[in-house]
This record gives C-alpha cells, structure tokens and sequence, in this order.
C-alpha cells in the first residue's frame, strides 16, 4: 500500500465513492450524521491534512486530521474511512505514515 498526504481537492470524486461504499455497509435506511462526523471538504479543508492509502493505484481508505488550538494543540483525528473491500491495517498505516511526516 502506498500512502501520500492529498492537496486540497485532490482525489475528490474518489473519496466519495468511499464514503458511498462506507455508508451502504452500515445498512440500506442509513444516512450520514452529519452534525456527529468530521468533514474533508469545505473552506477549512485547506487547513486539515489528507492522508489517503492506495492498493495498486486505487484508494483503500483515507484518514482526515483538524488542527485543535488552545492547551494542548495539534491535530485532532477528524474523520476516517475505507473501502469495505480494502486489506486489514489499512487506517492503522495511515495514521502511522502522518506520525513520521510529523518527524
């Protein structure tokens, strides 16, 4: 698996076939809360960080960071998803990949 952080509306229309596939898993009735989810689209996107995993060239899942200020500042872990078909340890090499880009 390859894992890269995307530019800001980078991989857009990809993404959301994630979060279509990711959704239906959850059942046929279900439909996203919105006001209890992050969000990796919006004005603000440009100040989030992106990290997408590929399995040869197609992507597997992705995993969304928020800047958090105050006390204790850094990036919050927003909102992250994977395809239904996608390998084990998926989410687990993303968010290992945006520790070592913090190095």
């Amino acid at each position: 698996m390859e894992v890269a952080e995307a530019a800001h509306g980078d991989d857009r229309a990809e993404l959301d076939r994630i979060d279509q596939c990711w959704l239906r898993e959850k059942g046929r009735q279900v439909t996203e809360l919105r006001f209890l989810v992050g969000q990796r689209t919006g004005e603000l996107q440009c100040h989030r960080s992106l990290f997408v995993g590929r399995v040869d060239g197609e992507a597997a899942g992705y995993l969304n960071y928020a800047p958090v200020y105050g006390s204790r500042p850094g990036m919050l872990h927003d909102l992250g998803r994977r395809h239904p078909g996608a390998p084990p340890g998926v989410m687990e090499a993303l968010d290992m990949t945006r520790e070592r880009s913090r190095s």
